[in-house]
């Protein structure tokens, strides 16, 4: 499984922020808001962006892994922020994501540090697809590895087509 912490930087919009949003609630990854501003300001940023309605934490990154119950580096930390916020979180051994419209220094930096850098919120989708697809599979494969232990229950992946 994956998770995903969206670091809100105050009241800067964030392209694509609503897509990205949606999508990963309709894959169901687990996902944390996360915020250097006072809860109420954090909120409004995160209606500003059209994310309302996710779950606010601290930006405290072992907070980070209890609330979505996965370790570091499982999780994908995606920020515009790369001073303060990646590079902390790379201390932590999250998967780092840089949000920057601008090739400039801290781009450079982010790379280097092994951060993927894009220039829309919503093109992180495209990076965590296959860990995504992987961790599902596994998943899958456990499911029925395990139950196919117990005489005559299996689950068949016919089985967990919705009707």
């Amino acid at each position: 499984m994956i998770g995903v912490a969206l670091a809100l930087d105050g009241t800067q919009h964030l392209p694509g922020a609503a897509r990205f949003a949606r999508e990963l609630a309709a894959l169901a990854v687990p996902r944390v808001l996360v915020s250097h501003e006072p809860q109420a300001e954090a909120l409004r940023a995160a209606a500003e962006a059209g994310l309302g309605g996710a779950v606010l934490a601290s930006l405290r990154f072992p907070a980070i892994c209890e609330s979505l119950g996965l370790p570091a580096d499982r999780i994908w930390v995606v920020s515009r922020d790369w001073e303060e916020t990646l590079q902390e979180a790379a201390a932590y051994d999250f998967r780092l994501v840089y949000v920057s419209d601008a090739a400039g220094p801290a781009a450079l930096r982010a790379v280097a540090a092994g951060a993927h850098v894009v220039a829309r919120v919503d093109d992180v989708l495209e990076l965590i697809r296959e860990p995504y697809t992987r961790s599902l599979l596994m998943l899958r494969h456990m499911m029925r590895t395990v139950l196919e232990w117990r005489p005559g229950h299996a689950i068949m992946p016919e089985d967990l087509v919705e009707r």
